[in-house]
């Protein structure tokens, strides 16, 4: 079971819905827009936040916890094949990295 959330997606709630519904109509996978204990893929765009220049809460925290971190062509791809493509065929800023990340504490805080 894949639990997804997403970070520098935009603030356009029609494609956040379009991840959902793509994501949650493959199955096994549920789509929250919250980063918790659960979460284990986080859908980014960039490994930054285009206002500041900086990565987000959550791309620190699923970096600082290991998390699989993909593009949303990962969803998006995986529906037009009808099932859930490899993860590490789409992931996001591989071996790249961020530096010090101890600032975000836990999942349980990051919004």
């Amino acid at each position: 079971m894949f639990y997804i959330t997403s970070t520098g997606c935009g603030d356009d709630p029609s494609y956040l819905q379009r991840l959902k519904e793509a994501a949650e109509g493959l199955g096994d996978a549920a789509y929250d827009g919250q980063l918790g204990v659960t979460t284990t893929h986080l859908i980014a765009r960039s490994d930054v936040d285009p206002e500041t220049g900086e990565p987000s809460k959550k791309y620190k925290a699923a970096v600082q916890h290991g998390l699989e971190i993909v593009r949303p062509e990962w969803v998006l791809e995986s529906e037009r094949a009808g099932r859930w493509l490899p993860a590490e065929d789409f992931r996001l800023g591989e071996g790249r990295t961020l530096g010090n990340c101890t600032d975000v504490a836990s999942l349980s805080s990051v919004v």
